[in-house]
């Protein structure tokens, strides 16, 4: 029986780090709260406004701070023609990065295709020879990843949602491909509906 209130915020028990480590029951009890957290945050965001732009940008933002990101974009496009580009840097950007839309040819392919993309070290890739990112040089094995995933809503493809973030050669981002897509879902009925009401 509990004989005392819980108080602790999932950030006071240490869930707020970034890629905290999966050596613990504990550390993916937190990780899991944390997504949830986020999505959660997500949809009542995407609920605050009918401006389109207002509320991804400020969706983006409570993404970049609860994963880490060096920046995350989302682009809306209509049929050939570009709608909307909101694109939020994270705190951990050291270097400012560009604004515009990364790797076009990439975000091309996302949205021809409908499939997630990844880059494990945009260093290699030359879609990203204009890069101004860099890894943290403290740390011989860290290395900076692009992700981009479809925007989705049934068979169409509404945009896409990309990331950048700093990680350690040869670790896997299934986990945060899956994320994203969650994500992506959830931005994607965002922006049927808002379709649907011009």
């Amino acid at each position: 029986m509990l004989t005392e209130p819980i108080t602790e915020s999932w950030q006071e028990m240490g869930c707020g780090f970034v890629n905290a480590p999966i050596h613990s029951r504990d550390a993916r009890s937190c990780r899991v709260i944390r997504d949830l957290t986020l999505l959660f945050e997500i949809s009542r965001t995407l609920e605050e406004s009918l401006d389109l732009h207002r509320v991804i940008r400020r969706a983006l933002k409570r993404m970049v701070a609860s994963m880490g990101l060096l920046r995350g974009t989302v682009v809306v496009a209509n049929g050939h023609k570009e709608e909307l580009v909101e694109s939020e840097a994270g705190e951990h950007a050291t270097i400012p990065d560009e604004e515009a839309p990364a790797a076009p040819n990439l975000l091309k392919w996302v949205m021809e295709t409908g499939k997630p993309l990844t880059v494990a070290n945009i260093a290699l890739d030359e879609n990203f020879h204009d890069s101004r990112l860099f890894p943290d040089q403290s740390d011989p094995k860290a290395v900076i990843a692009f992700l981009c995933v479809p925007i989705r809503s049934g068979r169409r493809t509404l945009g896409t949602l990309s990331v950048k973030r700093q990680t350690r050669a040869g670790i896997s981002l299934d986990r945060e491909v899956r994320m994203l897509m969650i994500i992506a879902s959830v931005l994607a009925q965002a922006v049927s509906l808002r379709q649907l009401a011009e």
